[in-house]
């Protein structure tokens, strides 16, 4: 429990960073703004999650770019490219 609440803590607060640091008018806008922090909490997890990668167990057969997955199978759903 210590390590998963660490990890995605300082990963929010990392991507965050860069992210407002990429955009310096949402950052602005934001620091004009406290009232919205909430709110770009949500959208910061949301743009840019913590987590890059999930795994799940497939409920019914799937096919996917020619390949055939079964209702069972584990998969990892990873995200690749820009947010």
């Amino acid at each position: 429990m210590l390590v998963a609440g660490h990890e995605t803590t300082t990963n929010l607060l990392s991507n965050s960073a860069v992210i407002l640091t990429d955009h310096p008018e949402s950052r602005q806008r934001l620091a004009d703004n406290p009232d919205f922090v909430p709110a770009a909490v949500e959208e910061l997890l949301r743009y840019d999650s913590p987590v890059q990668g999930l795994s799940r167990t497939l409920t019914r057969p799937v096919d996917l770019y020619g390949q055939r997955m079964n209702a069972g199978d584990r998969v990892a759903a990873v995200r690749f490219g820009e947010p």
